[in-house]
């Protein structure tokens, strides 16, 4: 399982390996903390076994970028997932903080 190679996070890892074996995910988690804790890599491994399982349908987004995330990347984004494409729709957004108050109530 690729949670093996997550260093440091030992709780989180054995949470979400329980979820997985017993089929009981959310539909969305919010990961917070310092820069440097490994947030984007622990949501690409979740991301990465939930593709492995939700077959050749299933897709990965990221939204990420340096500076403010904008309400139309927000709205598309929402527009995007909407569509079913039968498998797994995966959506990482790298820096939610940076979401301004337009963006964060489109969301």
């Amino acid at each position: 399982m690729v949670f093996d190679e997550i260093i440091g996070q030992k709780v989180p890892v054995t949470i979400f390996k329980r979820g997985f074996a017993s089929d009981s995910l959310g539909h969305a988690y919010l990961f917070s903390g310092k820069d440097g804790l490994g947030k984007e890599t622990f949501a690409r491994a979740i991301a990465d076994e939930l593709l492995k399982r939700g077959g050749p349908q299933s897709e990965l987004h990221v939204l990420s970028g340096d500076g403010t995330i904008k309400v139309e990347e927000i709205r598309n984004l929402r527009r995007a997932a909407s569509l079913s494409s039968g498998g797994h729709s995966i959506w990482i957004i790298v820096g939610a903080e940076r979401m301004g108050p337009e963006a964060s109530n489109a969301f």
